[in-house]
C-alpha cells in the first residue's frame, strides 16, 4: 500500500519545487527518470502518470513564478503572488487533500 503514498509524495514534491522556482517540466522529467520502474516500488504506472500530471497542474496554478501566473497577474493588474497564493491557494490545498484520499482508492483498483 506504499504505492499510493509514493504517488502523493511525487505530486507534493512537484508542487513544492515549483514554489521555489523549479519549472514543473524539469521536476517531472527528473522524477519520471528516477522512478523509471514504478512497479518495482508498488506503484502502478497509471497512478504515477496521474500523480505527475496532478503535480504539474497544481504547480501551474499556484506558483507565482510560472508564466501562467505572471500573465494572469499582468492582465488583472495584480501581483502573481496574490493570484497564486491568495486566490488559488485554497483550491490547491483542497486538491492536495482530495488526492491524499483519491490515490489510495485508485491504488486498490490499479
Amino acid at each position: 500500500m506504499k504505492g499510493p503514498w509514493l504517488a502523493f509524495a511525487v505530486t507534493l514534491v512537484i508542487v513544492l519545487a515549483a514554489q521555489i522556482g523549479l519549472n514543473p517540466i524539469v521536476s517531472v522529467t527528473v522524477l519520471a527518470t528516477l522512478l523509471a520502474d514504478p512497479a518495482a516500488l508498488g506503484l502502478p504506472p497509471a497512478l504515477l502518470a496521474t500523480a505527475l500530471m496532478a503535480g504539474w497542474s497544481l504547480s501551474m496554478v499556484s506558483s507565482p513564478i510560472t508564466a501562467a501566473m505572471l500573465i494572469v497577474g499582468r492582465l488583472l493588474n495584480t501581483s502573481p503572488y496574490t493570484v497564486g497564493y491568495r486566490w488559488n491557494g485554497l483550491f490547491v490545498i483542497g486538491c492536495l487533500l482530495l488526492l491524499m484520499v483519491w490515490f489510495p482508492f485508485l491504488g486498490r483498483w490499479s
